[in-house]
């Protein structure tokens, strides 16, 4: 599994099949999940720092995973942009097809349900459970006990910590202290440090954007709210 694939089933409750990550703001967070699978498959690649980063289309050929085929088809005949143009292009759509595919490979199940008996909506019932209560305890681990990240917890994390996801994964009572590892290893700082320099300025790029997102999608929803 890609990080896409493993940040929604580890971001799934197990118990209500419900995501943790809300709708408003999942076009954001999978966009970033796949653009890091995408810079780990040598298709993308963030140049520069800050304001001046913008996103690159290294190579435009297909992976055979269609799924990361039709997230780089949505930025192939573009210029170089701003992750977080990128990231809003590489989301769309992107929770449902990560679902899908899954679902395909047996790690979930669908489930219609009504929401006060009147609005369907679909749950996921978590089949994989060895899969997603590794993920689980080795995130635990790296936030809690002081594990170091690797390739898989690290970009996890980091999109945790962008997203404001930490708590649901490790619980109310350590929240706050996982929150300021996920930061920390999010930044790659010191002994966090789990990527080459050139990684984990991607990375940090990347969680930017999402961050801007996320913030620009709560913002708007509650402006509606608020009208």
């Amino acid at each position: 599994m890609g990080v896409a694939h493993d940040l929604v089933l580890l971001t799934t409750d197990p118990q209500s099949g419900k995501s943790y990550i809300s709708s408003t703001v999942s076009d954001a967070v999978l966009g970033g999940a796949l653009m890091l699978d995408l810079i780990a498959a040598e298709r993308l690649a963030v140049n520069g720092e800050g304001r001046h980063a913008r996103v690159q289309v290294l190579d435009k050929r297909p992976l055979g995973k269609t799924l990361l085929d039709d997230a780089l088809g949505r930025l192939a005949s573009r210029k170089p942009q701003k992750p977080a143009s990128a990231v809003t292009r590489l989301g769309k759509r992107a929770q449902r097809e990560v679902y899908a595919e899954l679902t395909e490979q047996r790690a979930v199940a669908p489930r219609v349900v009504k929401i006060l008996g009147l609005f369907p909506t679909t749950r996921h019932d978590v089949l994989d459970t060895r899969r997603r209560n590794e993920l689980v305890s080795s995130v635990k681990a790296c936030l809690l006990r002081g594990t170091r990240p690797d390739d898989v917890t690290g970009p996890l994390i980091a999109l945790l910590s962008a997203a404001d996801l930490v708590k649901p994964i490790v619980g109310k009572r350590d929240a706050k202290p996982a929150k300021a590892r996920a930061k920390k290893i999010a930044a790659g700082d010191g002994s966090t440090t789990w990527a080459s320099k050139g990684v984990r300025e991607a990375v940090q790029a990347t969680n930017a954007a999402v961050a801007a997102g996320v913030a620009a999608s709560v913002a708007a929803t509650s402006g509606t709210g608020g009208g």
